[in-house]
């Protein structure tokens, strides 16, 4: 089974496409999605009742790797 996990990239009506760490995207339905996703979330496969979450920890992670080189190349 193939693992579905990524970043949010962007939505497209009903679906949502993630980037994921193998630099291929996934879609899926925004409906699988909690209803706080929003793009730049890391999702995670959940569980049978919820099939994705959010990952707080490594979308916080990635926004502050963000922040950092934003301030680094343009601060």
């Amino acid at each position: 089974m193939v693992r579905v996990e990524g970043f949010i990239d962007h939505f497209e009506n009903d679906l949502a496409f993630l980037s994921k760490l193998d630099y291929t995207f996934s879609i899926v339905s925004r409906r699988d999605l909690p209803l706080n996703a929003r793009k730049g979330d890391f999702i995670v496969k959940a569980n049978d009742k919820y099939p994705f979450a959010i990952n707080r920890k490594i979308t916080e992670l990635s926004h502050r790797e963000i922040c950092r080189l934003n301030d680094h190349y343009f601060g």
